[in-house]
């Protein structure tokens, strides 16, 4: 296996840059899967509160028709009017002026026999009086949608709302039960006022909400039945994510529960284009921030570590060159850095002691290897007296001589034959031998 050298703050370099990349990925998935995700929500959800507030201003116009349909139909004038129609009545209430002041379009009373005692059309623009299917002009089917109330005994929660497709686009119809001003009965007949959902009506309904938003009609048939299809697939409301805008789309039921149209309210991208731009901005001031801190630790690490060290590196390096174990390195630090510094100018001081020991040791033992080198070579011996000489020239009786130039010492004795030959005549020196005789 192959070992790359690499220095150590080209290390602290590599793991800063490690540092400086996981920093910002991490950063860019939270902004990715977090803080971005976020903001779209919010944007639809904005969007839908959008939606709502359009079809809340719609729904108050229904109120309002609601609003003037009661006060007719509770009211004694019209109950009268029901049993014996007058003249007067309708000069003072059922004058064009009172359509166009109103902005209505359709005004029918009923009998109790579902007989037209009174009933009048105009077109959306108020320029001419038409018909329209499910509006007889004599008489009301029995089974009539607008004719069937829910069942209370309270009459004057007896009411009937909702939208009217006709063929000069939607209508917002009320019908009520004809009672008396202290709306009590018996009833006497029936009330219907609607209210054409013209553009002149969406463009003031836009104006009070301040949004703009669209009427999608049967008429527009392709487009019309491709989002009423994605309605009915998401609950009742579909979002249309464009790059610029979502488009909220959602359906108004008429009186017979089918989809009279489709409100489609855009609402500008505005949430996610500024939350874009806030994650960005984010992320720079991030990155610069990040960058600037690990400089910053670059530099305290280089200056605390990374330079004591290649201190105490060229240091070693030229004690090994040179040999010097004299010098002594300067690094004045109370960490950890300076405890090695201190201790490695003790270990050198050490190893200067015990060189200089070593050294003379070595000086001694080659004195003593010379000396014994000396002893080993000729060496000038009397024949006679066996003295030896040195060399300065003086003889030396053998065991001074061994004694002065090695580690050698003498203790004399006497070897058998010198024994026998001093001591052979001698008595006792014969009774001595036969008793170590014995002993062997």
């Amino acid at each position: 296996m192959k070992i790359i050298k690499t220095s150590l703050h080209a290390k602290i370099l590599i793991i800063i840059f490690g540092i400086f990349i996981s920093i910002n990925i991490i950063y860019f998935l939270v902004n990715q899967f977090i803080l971005y995700p976020r903001f779209v929500q919010l944007e639809r959800q904005e969007a839908m509160n959008n939606l709502v507030r359009c079809k809340n201003a719609i729904d108050q116009e229904l109120s309002n028709l609601e609003v003037i349909c009661y006060d007719w139909s509770s009211w004694s004038d019209t109950y009268a009017y029901v049993q014996q129609p007058d003249k007067t009545y309708e000069d003072s209430n059922l004058v064009d002026e009172t359509f166009t002041s109103f902005q209505i379009q359709l005004i029918f009373i009923l009998n109790n026999r579902n007989k037209v005692v009174w009933g009048k059309i105009f077109n959306p623009d108020f320029e001419s009086e038409i018909e329209l299917k499910g509006f007889a002009k004599n008489h009301f089917q029995e089974n009539h949608p607008l004719l069937q109330f829910d069942h209370t005994d309270d009459l004057k929660e007896m009411s009937k709302t909702g939208i009217w497709v006709s063929k000069n686009g939607p209508l917002f119809i009320v019908s009520n039960p004809i009672l008396k001003s202290n709306s009590e009965g018996p009833v006497n007949g029936t009330l219907i006022m609607g209210k054409f959902l013209t553009k002149t009506v969406v463009e003031r309904i836009k104006s009070q909400v301040g949004s703009g938003f669209k009427i999608i009609s049967p008429d527009e048939s392709g487009r019309f039945h491709s989002i009423e299809a994605k309605i009915s697939n998401n609950d009742g409301v579909y979002i249309e994510t464009g790059e610029k805008t979502l488009k909220v789309y959602s359906a108004y039921w008429d009186i017979k529960s089918k989809i009279a149209f489709i409100i489609e309210a855009p609402f500008p991208r505005e949430i996610s284009k500024n939350g874009i731009a806030t994650l960005n901005f984010s992320s720079t001031v991030m990155i610069i921030t990040t960058l600037i801190i690990l400089l910053i630790l670059h530099f305290l690490l280089r200056k605390s570590i990374i330079k004591p060290i290649a201190v105490l590196k060229d240091f070693t390096s030229e004690i090994k060159l040179n040999k010097d174990y004299y010098q002594r390195v300067s690094i004045e630090s109370l960490d950890e850095i300076g405890t090695l510094a201190y201790e490695m100018n003790d270990m050198v001081g050490t190893i200067a002691d015990q060189t200089t020991l070593l050294t003379k040791t070595n000086l001694k033992l080659k004195k003593s290897l010379d000396e014994i080198k000396t002893l080993k070579g000729i060496i000038p011996i009397c024949a006679k007296c066996k003295k030896i000489r040195d060399d300065e020239g003086y003889w030396n009786i053998l065991e001074s001589f061994i004694e002065e130039y090695s580690e050698a010492s003498f203790s004399h004795s006497i070897c058998p034959e010198c024994a026998q030959e001093l001591y052979g005549g001698n008595k006792w020196f014969s009774d001595l031998k036969k008793i170590d005789a014995k002993k062997d």
